[in-house]
């Protein structure tokens, strides 16, 4: 839903490639996705789970950092899960989003709850995430969910001062 209550039509950013050749016109889809989720995980995964984390190793291989950060800067399409609108006002308090159990921050619905935070607070949203994606809130303890996600929180440069903390279930 959008500010005003409104639901939002949501889609996977596609790319139609004008290639001839099946196997190409493929490729290129297939590399323009991956590019898209890379953007999106860039933007909202903290600085070190961005590093950290793995990659699908035949797609790594084939294209590289400055590919991602290309599509960084595309405009994005406001209809994507993963667009975020860009607040004007950027002096808010940073927010740290915990996902619920058995989601993950790459969720479409988590990613519009981030941009709906980040706009009513002019601030950065950054979601949390601890282990495996979906898995690993199922099996770790909440002892050790809760260690984990404080020590990335205490060496996330966002949450250096004040910042709100907010947790879905």
């Amino acid at each position: 839903m959008d500010l005003e209550g409104n639901e939002l039509q949501t889609h996977i950013e596609t790319f139609e490639s004008h290639e001839k050749n099946p196997f190409l016109k493929h490729w290129e889809e297939k590399q323009q996705k991956y590019l898209a989720y890379e953007a999106a995980a860039k933007m909202f995964y903290p600085t070190d789970d961005y590093e950290s984390r793995g990659k699908c190793p035949i797609m790594s291989l084939l294209t590289n950092e400055s590919q991602i950060d290309a599509k960084m800067e595309e405009p994005q399409d406001p209809t994507s899960p993963f667009y975020v609108e860009q607040s004007e006002d950027i002096n808010g308090v940073p927010t740290a989003m915990f996902h619920g159990f058995g989601d993950f921050c790459m969720q479409p619905g988590d990613i519009q709850f981030n941009m709906m935070l980040a706009h009513g607070t002019g601030a950065k949203v950054k979601c949390i995430e601890v282990g495996v994606p979906m898995v690993g809130s199922i099996i770790n303890n909440f002892q050790e969910i809760a260690e984990k996600s404080c020590q990335k929180i205490k060496n996330d440069k966002t949450f250096a001062g004040e910042f709100n903390v907010v947790g879905l279930s």
